[in-house]
């Protein structure tokens, strides 16, 4: 009976170092938070969209909502801003406002988390 203790404890000891050497090595964009922070901010918050942080010139969002409602969730706030949504192509969606044109980027990251990058003049 000691044995299969010792076995159980062992195992959740070494799945819980694998947890935390996974998080630790993935990669993200933004270098102000770590990935850490950034899936706890995510999972506490009750926005759908929320803005994790400021990066060569961008402001990085994440969102885990699938790409569709996230792109749907973006275009209300680019609309409330006064962008108008024209159109998407691959990953860009794409926004105009008077004589300029904006173009927000997503990708997964994660199999369960989606980054946007928004141009920081934007200030959505």
């Amino acid at each position: 009976m000691k044995k299969l203790i010792m076995w159980v404890i062992s195992i959740t000891a070494l799945l819980i170092c694998l947890i935390f050497v996974y998080l630790m090595n993935l990669r993200f964009p933004v270098n102000e938070v770590s990935p850490i922070e950034v899936i706890y901010k995510v999972e506490k918050s009750s926005d759908p969209i929320i803005k994790v942080g400021t990066y060569q010139e961008y402001d990085w969002y994440i969102s885990k909502l699938n790409p569709a409602s996230t792109h749907e969730q973006l275009t209300l706030k680019m609309k409330d801003k006064g962008w108008r949504y024209e159109d998407q192509e691959g990953a860009g969606l794409f926004f105009t406002k008077n004589d300029m044109t904006e173009i927000i980027t997503c990708q997964t990251w994660t199999t369960r988390y989606y980054l946007c990058k928004v141009n920081t003049a934007v200030q959505m």
